[in-house]
């Protein structure tokens, strides 16, 4: 469990240096629901382990964003 916690922390890292932080609550819940559209596909279309654990670790990476930015 912890390279799992480790690999979303680092897509946290990731994504907060690309794009910078999340500007409101509205956007955070937009760029959740996004991801959360993507893991819903990847197991509807029954995707690969290795696609539904990339969409898993965004929608996941995406959770802690909105935990340490804005909450």
């Amino acid at each position: 469990m912890m390279d799992a916690l480790a690999q979303i922390k680092a897509r946290a890292d990731r994504e907060l240096e690309e794009y910078g932080p999340l500007s409101s609550r509205h956007q955070a819940l937009g760029l959740l629901l996004e991801e959360v559209r993507d893991l819903e596909d990847a197991i509807f279309d029954k995707a690969s382990t290795a696609s539904l654990h990339h969409e898993a670790e965004q929608v996941a990476a995406r959770a802690l964003r909105i935990m340490t930015e804005l909450v």
